[in-house]
């Protein structure tokens, strides 16, 4: 064998060999640091272990700067604030309707816990973990730390400047949280809004009109159920007192007294497009004020209701002998108060006095000669009335009482009734051909001129009259009437006469409203042939038959009409009267 070669069998020589390559390798790791030395200098004559050494130093150094690095990093993350930019997180909305717009700033709770909930500790302590009731530091410093509110939040209007004013706990987050806040305030200006809604609150109601004309009323009906009409409350002036054609007014208002548009604008965003609106009252009932309103239905009801009233009240009153030939209706006075002033009033019973003179002068030349009618009227209370001493001859032709007549048998119905004093002319015997024979027409007596100053113009304050029916009443129809009677012997008396009815009404659909049980008649009474009230009376032969009513349309005239034109003016449907 060859000396030079390598025994791999020979331990000893393999581990000298071990040791020399760690030695090349890594030289100073031996364990033996002199040995390393010498063995270096002896296989290292040019000194490449102590360039090894000095390279094995440098990283040493590095590796310490490096620790120190990653130390003082640890530390700074750990002992620097965070800071955190809260403007960003800050959206500002407005909405509604212009003049009353809202504002609203809505800070992003959710992104910033997503941002900062594995940054911001408490404390020092672990991110993302829980602190008091909060799941984490980041909510927890939103809750303690963040906080701000606008300035302005309603009752806006386009173009108005809002600002978000910030109002954090700086302190609080630095200590708590390790936290550096930063914000600013934020200007915001309004945009535009909604314009406001109108509604017209008058379609949500309905006036209603209730009574008689003039004296009806006015109401407000609402017709929707809509809350903003329910909200609002409605007023009408005038309310009472009304007749067809009249002005009322209906205001809107609020029940606290409170402004109606604001109040309707916030709670429904709308406004009333008015606050008043007036309206024509029509639709009531009224009175009847001109003959040609009555209905036709209305008259007739009334006209029947006068044939009973006189057939069931003034036929049995009759005495016998006397039987009715005819009942002709002549027309109606309708009488209405008198609103006019005095002098027009004056001007209207002027003119009734003359139209009653000509009628008078008229009717009374064509009875002058008619000896057939008279008028009995009371004796009692008598002033300014008929005398013998007005030109009348032994009062044969006059219409008072004759004292003479009480010393007449045939005043109290015996004897053959041929006295000279027969009060107005006399049937005389039914056989005797010199009696007059009645004419079926009537034929009035003469009568005096009225004056306008006397309050009766017969001088009488009768409480039968029919003044008492008067009062009050606001219309009076008076049905006039002819009556032909026939008494004695087939001869034929006529007086005049009326049914009253008050205050009919017209209704709005054409009807008509009357109460025919409040009507009026002529009354009056006699005692032992003294008459008193309305009473005509004619004597034939020995006995005198009574009626209640008037020996002329003129006598009817005054009784009813001209004695009230103080109080009422009247429309005449009397032919000629």
């Amino acid at each position: 064998m060859n000396p030079d070669e390598h025994n791999p069998f020979d331990m000893e020589e393999n581990e000298d060999l071990r040791e020399a390559s760690v030695r090349s390798i890594l030289p100073g790791l031996s364990g033996d640091l002199q040995d390393d030395v010498d063995w270096a200098e002896h296989n290292d004559p040019e000194g490449e272990a102590a360039e090894r050494r000095k390279d094995l130093r440098i990283v040493i150094v590095w590796a310490v700067i490096v620790m120190i690095l990653l130390v003082a990093g640890v530390l700074y993350l750990r002992l620097r604030k965070t800071r955190i930019p809260l403007d960003s997180y800050v959206t500002i909305r407005t909405e509604g309707i212009e003049t009353i717009g809202t504002a609203e700033a809505v800070f992003d709770t959710n992104a910033f816990i997503d941002d900062y909930k594995e940054t911001i500790r408490f404390r020092g302590g672990r991110a993302n973990t829980k602190v008091g009731d909060f799941a984490n530091a980041a909510e927890a410093l939103l809750a303690e730390c963040v906080s701000g509110s606008l300035n302005r939040d309603k009752d806006l209007s386009e173009g108005d400047r809002l600002t978000y004013v910030w109002d954090c706990d700086d302190a609080t987050a630095a200590a708590n949280y390790h936290c550096i806040l930063q914000y600013t305030n934020i200007d915001y200006m309004v945009g535009e809004l909604d314009e406001p809604g109108s509604f017209d609150p008058f379609e949500g109601i309905a006036v209603d009109y209730v009574g008689i004309s003039p004296e009806g009323a006015a109401t407000v009906r609402r017709t929707s159920q809509e809350e903003i009409y329910q909200s609002i409350q409605y007023t009408i002036h005038p309310q009472n007192d009304l007749k067809n054609g009249d002005k009322v007014k209906v205001t809107v208002s609020l029940p606290d007294g409170g402004d109606v548009a604001e109040s309707t604008l916030r709670a429904f965003g709308k406004i009333p497009s008015a606050l008043e609106r007036q309206y024509v009252v029509g639709g009531l009932t009224t009175y009847a004020v001109r003959l040609d309103e009555i209905p036709t239905e209305a008259m007739e009801s009334m006209r029947a209701k006068a044939e009973q009233v006189f057939s069931e009240t003034e036929i049995p009153t009759w005495s016998n002998g006397a039987t009715l030939v005819n009942r002709e209706y002549l027309g109606s006075y309708l009488l209405i108060p008198n609103e006019g002033n005095a002098e027009e009033i004056e001007r209207a019973q002027g003119e009734a006095l003359q139209l009653l003179g000509e009628y008078t002068l008229q009717t009374g030349l064509q009875a002058a000669g008619n000896n057939a009618l008279a008028t009995e009227r009371a004796p009692f209370g008598f002033s300014g009335g008929w005398t013998e001493e007005d030109g009348q001859e032994g009062g044969s032709q006059g219409s008072g009482f004759q004292w003479s007549d009480l010393l007449d048998p045939a005043f109290y119905g015996f004897g053959s009734g041929q006295s000279s004093q027969d009060q107005g002319g006399t049937y005389g015997d039914p056989e005797n051909a010199n009696d007059p024979v009645p004419s079926p027409t009537p034929r009035p007596t003469i009568t005096p001129t009225p004056t306008p100053q006397e309050s009766n113009w017969y001088g009488l304050e009768d409480v039968l009259h029919t003044a008492e029916y008067e009062d009050d009443r606001e219309n009076i129809l008076y049905l006039v009437y002819r009556v032909d009677v026939a008494v004695g012997s087939s001869r034929t008396f006529s007086y005049y006469t009326y049914t009253a009815f008050s205050d009919i009404r017209i209704q709005e659909d054409g009807g008509f409203a009357v109460d025919l049980e409040d009507y009026h008649v002529p009354t009056g009474s006699r005692v032992f042939g003294v008459t008193s009230g309305d009473v005509v009376s004619v004597r034939i032969g020995w006995r005198t038959y009574y009626f209640s009513g008037f020996a002329s349309v003129e006598d009817l005239y005054r009784r009813c009409v001209y004695e009230h034109l103080d109080v009422y003016t009247y429309e005449s449907g009397v032919s000629g009267y």
